[in-house]
C-alpha cells in the first residue's frame, strides 16, 4: 500500500492555481497547473518561461518532467489548506516553536 506524501498532496491542492517552477537548468516557468502525476510530471497552461539568461517566452501550454524540477512555489493561500490541519493533528508540525492542535509540544532538536 503506497502513502501519498505531504508535498504530493500539496501539489494536488495547487491544481487550478498559478504556480512557479524552477528547473534544474535555472529556467523558471510560471503558469496555471492543470494536472500532475505523483512523480511531479505536470502540465501548465498560459506559461511564461524565463530562461537562465533572462530571455522571456510565452507559451499556451507546457509539459514538465518531474525529474527536471528543482523547486515549486505554490500560492500563499494554500497555507490554509485542510491538508495542513490534518498534518498538524497527526503531529507533523516539527520544526516550529508552536504547540500542535492537541496542545502537544513541538518535536525536533533544540
Amino acid at each position: 500500500m503506497s502513502t501519498v506524501t505531504v508535498p504530493v498532496s500539496l501539489f494536488h491542492e495547487a491544481e487550478g492555481f498559478v504556480i512557479t517552477i524552477e528547473c534544474r537548468n535555472g529556467d523558471l516557468f510560471r503558469g496555471t497547473l492543470m494536472n500532475h502525476e505523483d512523480n511531479f510530471n505536470c502540465r501548465l497552461v498560459d506559461v511564461t518561461q524565463t530562461t537562465a539568461s533572462g530571455e522571456v517566452h510565452q507559451m499556451a501550454h507546457m509539459f514538465l518532467r518531474g525529474s527536471q524540477i528543482r523547486f515549486i512555489s505554490v500560492p500563499p493561500m494554500l497555507q490554509n489548506s485542510p491538508l495542513f490541519k490534518r498534518a498538524g493533528a497527526k503531529g507533523l508540525h516539527r520544526g516550529t516553536d508552536q504547540e500542535g492542535d492537541d496542545g502537544s509540544k513541538p518535536h525536533g532538536r533544540r
